[in-house]
């Protein structure tokens, strides 16, 4: 375990510790108790973070901050580490000709059979076939392929191994006018039927940043499920997009219709949802 602190206003690292062992020892504690705690040390800066000795500046959970030579916490002696940068994305992009090659027909059709949604708008979001469960493609916001969500025959749903959380998008999109976020890939189909400009989320917490990008400066219409996390999760979305965004209102499927799929199976039309949009607009 390691913990790296940096200044906010200066960027400039303070504190860049690794957890104790039995061969790195705290300074602090350790002389006191047999069993080592989860004390951090940063040997370069001479530093260490002790849960279980006080002192006069306490790091949020991890502790206490000391200087190994017992000068004043309060001073830290400054260094600057090269910035830490995360793994790059796996371009998963490469599986998808595979699964799209072992997709048939027949499979297509029981999707469509089960959403009541066109085969069409199926194949446009890039649905697959592994073997055992149907895919569909995650992209982040540059459209690159970067994880893969599975559907199982039973309904269960899951994440290839080794993917990443992003949106799911379809070929030849429109992008103009506004730009609906659904929920998940049957509410993408249910979307694309009705010849809107869409993408969907994997879930109703994730991929905020990605949408505030790719809505700047556009009208963006959340399409929320019809329950508290759904309604909780589009106010959050809101809240992120609009310093980017044009525009952006939340909308639910009418009556007693669960998702925007749901209610498009029921006979919602792109007339019906032009209609509630515009009607939240003018709120």
């Amino acid at each position: 375990m390691s913990l790296l602190l940096t200044d906010r206003a200066t960027g400039e690292v303070t504190f860049d510790g690794a957890r104790v062992s039995r061969s790195l020892r705290c300074p602090i504690c350790s002389h006191l108790h047999r069993e080592q705690s989860w004390c951090l040390v940063d040997t370069v800066r001479g530093l260490a973070i002790c849960p279980r000795v006080e002192s006069k500046r306490k790091i949020g959970e991890a502790g206490f901050l000391h200087r190994i030579d017992g000068a004043d916490p309060a001073a830290v002696p400054s260094w600057q580490a090269t910035p830490r940068q995360e793994a790059p994305l796996e371009d998963l992009g490469h599986l998808q000709r595979r699964y799209r090659a072992a997709l048939t027909v027949d499979l297509i059709q029981q999707l469509a059979d089960r959403w009541g949604t066109s085969m069409h708008s199926i194949e446009r979001i890039g649905c697959g076939w592994d073997g055992s469960a149907w895919t569909f493609p995650m992209h982040d916001e540059d459209g690159k392929v970067i994880g893969y969500r599975r559907r199982l025959p039973d309904g269960s749903k899951l994440c290839r191994k080794g993917s990443r959380l992003g949106l799911l998008m379809p070929t030849a999109r429109r992008q103009a006018g506004s730009l609906f976020v659904v929920e998940g890939e049957s509410d993408l189909a249910a979307a694309l039927d009705l010849r809107v400009d869409a993408i969907a989320r994997p879930g109703c917490r994730v991929c905020d940043n990605m949408v505030k990008r790719l809505g700047k400066g556009r009208d963006i219409v959340i399409v929320a499920d019809k329950d508290a996390p759904g309604m909780e999760g589009a106010r959050a979305l809101r809240k992120s997009v609009l310093p980017n965004a044009r525009s952006a209102v939340i909308v639910q499927p009418p009556g007693g219709h669960k998702d925007l799929r749901e209610w498009v199976r029921a006979g919602g039309n792109r007339e019906a949802l032009r209609f509630i949009v515009e009607s939240m607009r003018g709120f």
